[in-house]
């Protein structure tokens, strides 16, 4: 089963499916509640290290496992419990003591720190853990690259991400949805738009599953470009394509329309989002009014404003501010003044 839906995973859960394949539990001579009564002994003395060494570490696992260590599949127990604890550093050292004695040291203990390093942002060590396994003659597989790629795109580090995706062809691994919306993350977080459309092109050509997650991502770095056109071509084809939208995906949308100073195009997607029933919040609502205003159409902010005051919508600093500029450039100071005072009495800050 793991094989038919893994490809559709998220990173972590995928890791989880592949444990429930290739982990079994502690298989000593003791049962499984005693096996992880030895486990959580271990980990204490673990934690309990001021400052964890190799040797210190070694120590530990000695007493416990004697001088062969853990068995893989203990191992992997261990490793993964350490990860939950966002301890990769003491996990790392775990698995470099078996490699020094000799234990078996496998592609899934990699995958639980790399993807415990991509967890704790720690992009750098998640990378050099490549190196490591290639040195130690191991294969990384998909799971390795898509927690490294994450690791990456969580540091903004949109340059090396794209240099693992390329690398993967060498080894042959076939790139699948997670690998792509990691990268194409990487970027919009980087505001390489043309690089992000290009690698969506790449999924839609190679006939990746692209998921509403990855149109977002990639409709949020033509936000940050200001290139709302295509911003704007990407909802269109998520349209006609009936995949699925959120407030998230139209959220971009609205504001890569604030951003070039396209009010029209921002009402426009107001008015999609509401033939869709999909519910506007207080970022749609803001970079509409936000759109409106820079363009000087007050009117039509303050229509927005009035819009947001009898619905649910909580408003904040940014969408009252957006509705102080467009009373003040419309001359409207009564309408102003109401708003600064309904600023004060929210204890909103004014800009």
């Amino acid at each position: 089963m793991c094989s038919i839906v893994q490809s559709c995973m998220p990173c972590s859960e995928r890791m989880s499916c592949y444990r429930a394949r290739e982990s079994p539990r502690y298989t000593g001579k003791d049962t499984v509640e005693e096996g992880r009564k030895v486990e959580l002994e271990v980990i204490g003395r673990l934690l309990m290290l001021p400052t964890p060494q190799l040797t210190e570490v070694g120590s530990a696992l000695k007493e416990v496992f004697g001088d062969h260590g853990p068995g893989s599949r203990t191992a992997s127990s261990l490793l993964t419990s350490l990860a939950k604890m966002r301890r990769p550093d003491i996990a790392e050292i775990v698995v470099e003591w078996m490699s020094a004695i000799g234990a078996e040291v496998n592609v899934y203990h990699y995958n639980v720190l790399t993807n415990a390093y991509a967890r704790t942002s720690k992009w750098v060590r998640a990378v050099e853990l490549l190196d490591t396994m290639a040195q130690g003659k191991i294969q990384a597989d998909i799971i390795t690259y898509s927690a490294a790629i994450s690791a990456c795109e969580k540091g903004g580090e949109w340059v090396k991400a794209l240099e693992l995706l390329g690398s993967m062809g060498e080894g042959r691994l076939e790139k699948d949805t997670i690998i792509y919306s990691a990268a194409i993350s990487a970027c919009e977080k980087g505001s390489e738009w043309v690089k992000a459309l290009h690698l969506l092109s790449a999924m839609i050509q190679g006939k990746v599953q692209v998921h509403t997650i990855t149109y977002n991502a990639a409709i949020s770095a033509c936000e940050k470009s200001c290139e709302w056109g295509k911003a704007l071509e990407i909802l269109d084809a998520m349209l006609q394509g009936q995949v699925g939208t959120s407030t998230v995906t139209y959220n971009a949308a609205v504001s890569a329309c604030e951003k070039g100073g396209e009010w029209i195009s921002a009402l426009r997607v107001l008015g999609v989002m509401a033939a869709n029933t999909i519910e506007m919040d207080t970022i749609t609502y803001s970079a509409a009014i936000s759109a409106c205003q820079k363009c000087g159409e007050w009117v039509k902010a303050l229509k927005l404003f009035g819009a947001v005051e009898q619905s649910k919508v909580r408003t904040d600093a940014i969408t009252y501010n957006a509705a102080v500029s467009a009373c003040e450039k419309g001359g409207e100071w009564t309408r102003t003044l109401q708003l600064l005072s309904s600023m004060v009495t929210s204890k909103l800050r004014m800009d």
